[in-house]
């Protein structure tokens, strides 16, 4: 048995994953589908509105034949960084397909303007542009350089931003893997999903969610807001001490002069980086993470939820994967330094996240995963 891979996140799982997931399976009926989702962290810079195993057995009741982690950091990391993980656990784990959403839908001309990104000439041009204009943010010198370059301008979709990092991702790792790309027209939004599971809006989350989830409130993670304090106190105990890390510098001085974190978020330097980036940077802070680290290469991956088909597919190709697929603490026993050290990192993140619950949660690093008879 083959497998396709997406990358996702399910933040939450909406209509529109659910649509995909069928799309994928029309054009590769006979391959597992296999999610490779952010864990407890999300590529936005915040932390997941439910807990991975839930948004995990969500996917596998609509459609996702199997459902493993790309652990944190590199779920909380720049799109570029989150590309490569998610690309490397999908090689590593025998995909040979890796679909993605576009709302171009034209592979071709993702595949030109990826391989452009990637040109000498292009990232000549951006290192100039950069270091002559300081307060301009990285996404603005980057549309400004390739309009300079090419004459036309990126594309601003939020699916094909992600597709251009995995397209790239596939070449620099020079991966055998097939890219597969799915026009993307149907208004189901993420960030759509979230405001109405908070605001409870019953029409807008029977639109939105399949099969009439019955999320509460109660029941979300209250997300960066939720553990505000931790992250003032943090940089407010570290205030002083220079880290080479301007931008958390920039934060700490910040967090020193604000009396809330509404007055620390309106202090930050939002013109130079985006809020995504900043609250991501908050997080790697908090959690002791730098960019070496988010450029390692993910030593593990997690079972969160499989069906018949997806664990028939394990099964098979298992002896192939050239990362363990681990559902529980024994299975980590035999990890090297580095593996171990990338388990502990997001053990802690797991620990932590579960202080953002308005209920008192356990701090698990594995749960059982749900497995669908």
């Amino acid at each position: 048995m083959e497998c396709v891979a997406v990358i996702a996140e399910f933040n939450p799982f909406h209509n529109g994953h659910a649509l995909l997931a069928r799309q994928i399976k029309e054009a590769y009926p006979e391959h597992a589908l296999i999610a490779i989702m952010s864990g407890n962290t999300v590529q936005r810079g915040d932390f997941a509105i439910l807990d991975k195993y839930d948004r995990a057995k969500i996917a596998v009741q609509n459609g996702f034949d199997a459902v493993v982690e790309l652990p944190f950091p590199y779920s909380c990391s720049a799109g570029e960084q989150f590309a490569r993980a998610g690309v490397y656990i999908a090689d590593a784990i025998g995909a040979g397909v890796l679909a993605f959403g576009s709302e171009c839908g034209d592979l071709a001309a993702l595949t030109e303007c990826a391989a452009n990104l990637s040109s000498p000439e292009f990232l000549e041009q951006l290192e100039s542009y950069t270091a002559r204009y300081r307060d301009i943010s990285v996404i603005t010198a980057r549309n400004d350089v390739y309009l300079t370059v090419y004459g036309k301008e990126l594309p601003v979709g939020s699916n094909d931003i992600l597709a251009l990092e995995y397209l790239k991702a596939l070449s620099l790792d020079m991966s055998p893997i097939t890219p597969y790309v799915v026009h993307r027209t149907e208004n189901f939004r993420a960030t759509d999903a979230r405001a109405a599971l908070k605001t409870a809006d019953t029409e807008e989350l029977k639109r939105l969610l399949p099969n009439g989830q019955n999320i509460s409130v109660s029941e979300l993670h209250k997300g960066i807001y939720g553990l505000s304090s931790l992250i003032l106190g943090a940089l407010r105990l570290d205030f002083g001490r220079d880290n080479g890390n301007g931008i958390v510098n920039s934060m700490k001085s910040c967090a020193k002069q604000a009396g809330s974190f509404d007055g620390f978020v309106s202090l930050l330097p939002t013109k130079t980086y985006t809020m995504a980036r900043l609250r991501r940077e908050m997080i790697a802070y908090l959690f002791g993470v730098n960019d070496d680290i988010k450029n390692e290469k993910p030593g593990y991956t997690v079972l969160l939820a499989a069906n018949k088909k997806g664990q028939n597919y394990i099964a098979s190709a298992r002896k192939g994967f050239r990362i363990p697929l681990v559902t529980r603490m024994a299975e980590t026993r035999d990890f090297d330094a580095s593996q171990r050290a990338q388990l502990e990192r997001a053990a802690v993140c797991d620990s932590v996240y579960s202080l953002g619950f308005a209920y008192p949660v356990s701090p698990m690093p594995f749960k059982t995963p749900y497995i669908e008879k």
